[in-house]
């Protein structure tokens, strides 16, 4: 649906969280994902509380999921992002960690919410106008929206509308690396 519409995304992928990345279903999407033009980028092993954690077991969350991209992709992610930061759920500690092991990390401008009610896809669409009422024109700002693909109807049918919305408005879909000015500093070796 994205190539469809010309837009290029960024997924932050768990190694295990809703399925687990070593599946060969799973790693296929993933390679597809990047081979059509998409960002892979890591959200840690099983989506842990990081602030919850010891600097060993932050550590081991980020590093668990890099064989596994470079099996799929050929290349380790160097974004990371930070959930739950609305929450206290990250911290100087874990933010240190992940930066040390040469992650950038990456903070949404808005959340889209659709996790939350995955089959209300107006709920969605309305929160996710909501968020985009208060930003700057197309033109001069960009932003980051937290969307997930785990579910039937956030990717498919939310995900549709929601591209023709922004669209709509004048924006051009593009990879957080671009977003920030980063394009080219996506993977390390």
């Amino acid at each position: 649906m994205l190539n469809k519409y010309n837009v290029t995304a960024t997924f932050f992928v768990n190694g295990d969280n809703y399925v687990n990345i070593l599946d060969k279903k799973y790693r296929a999407a993933v390679k597809f994902a990047y081979d059509s033009g998409h960002q892979i980028a890591s959200h840690t092993w099983d989506h842990k509380d990081l602030a919850k954690l010891s600097t060993k077991a932050v550590k081991e969350e980020m590093t668990k999921l890099e064989p596994a991209f470079k099996t799929i992709i050929g290349k380790v992610p160097s974004l990371h992002i930070s959930f739950k930061i609305f929450q206290g759920s990250i911290n100087d500690g874990a933010n240190a960690v992940i930066t040390s092991l040469g992650y950038r990390i990456i903070i949404w401008t808005f959340d889209s919410e659709d996790c939350d009610h995955p089959t209300d896809v107006k709920k969605d669409m309305a929160n996710y106008q909501a968020n985009l009422k208060g930003l700057k024109a197309a033109s001069t700002y960009g932003f980051i929206a937290l969307e997930h693909d785990v579910y039937k109807d956030t990717a498919l049918v939310f995900a549709e509308q929601a591209v023709k919305y922004v669209q709509s408005l004048g924006y051009k879909m593009v990879s957080v690396a671009e977003c920030l000015g980063d394009k080219g500093h996506e993977y390390r070796a």
